[in-house]
């Protein structure tokens, strides 16, 4: 049994030996998250634009054809082993997880920024009764002795067994697991996004005032 969110690209490929295609790759998807959609700004400075770059498949040749661009934390959705210590399994089937990891991404660089403009939005302000909103787990977990730990996902996993649903299409519970990440072990990927985060929460905030402006015109 596997769960639908782990994908099967590789690891990373080493930026060392492979930059040049790495930076193709970046240019190829236009910035892009090929997981979660987010976008980072590809500069001379970073020319990765904060991306990792695996081939789509574990053990496909190292050809442009084969390559795509993740972030920091959807690189990571490849082997459940590699979210141990990450986070835990959250109930949230009416999200992917990839608009999970970007509304998260949005909060923690909003709770990381020294902008005193950052700290007034809504999206600060509201952060942490968000967070804990999502981060809500149901009472029936208690019944069958799960807590949302990675391990007890694998556990699940290992023994063929996902908690039937039957009142949803999808016939396995796992299915409806969203990973809910933790912002300490990302510092760094948080640290580079924080001023492209910044920049896209004060324009959305400045769009709402002239908007609410033009109306009482």
């Amino acid at each position: 049994m596997s769960i639908a969110l782990i994908g099967r690209w590789g690891d990373p490929i080493d930026p060392g030996h492979h930059r040049e295609v790495i930076i193709q790759t970046v240019k190829r998807f236009d910035c892009q998250c090929a997981f979660c959609g987010v976008q980072m700004p590809q500069t001379a400075n970073e020319p990765f634009a904060g991306l990792r770059v695996c081939a789509r498949e574990e053990g496909l040749a190292i050809e442009l054809a084969n390559l795509v661009p993740l972030c920091g934390v959807c690189v990571r959705f490849n082997d459940l082993n590699n979210l141990i210590g990450c986070g835990q399994f959250v109930e949230l089937p009416w999200l992917s997880q990839g608009q999970l990891t970007n509304m998260l991404r949005v909060i923690y660089c909003a709770q990381a920024s020294s902008s005193a403009d950052i700290q007034k939005s809504r999206v600060y302000q509201g952060s942490n009764g968000l967070l804990q909103t999502l981060a809500r787990t149901p009472a029936e977990w208690e019944e069958h002795h799960f807590d949302g730990s990675v391990e007890r996902v694998m556990d699940a996993v290992k023994a063929h067994t996902g908690f039937v649903d039957g009142e949803h299409p999808s016939p396995l519970y796992i299915d409806r697991l969203r990973f809910f990440w933790r912002p300490e072990v990302f510092k760094d990927d948080i640290a580079f996004w924080t001023p492209t985060i910044e920049t896209q929460i004060l324009n959305e905030e400045y769009r709402e005032v002239e908007e609410q402006e033009e109306q009482r015109l």
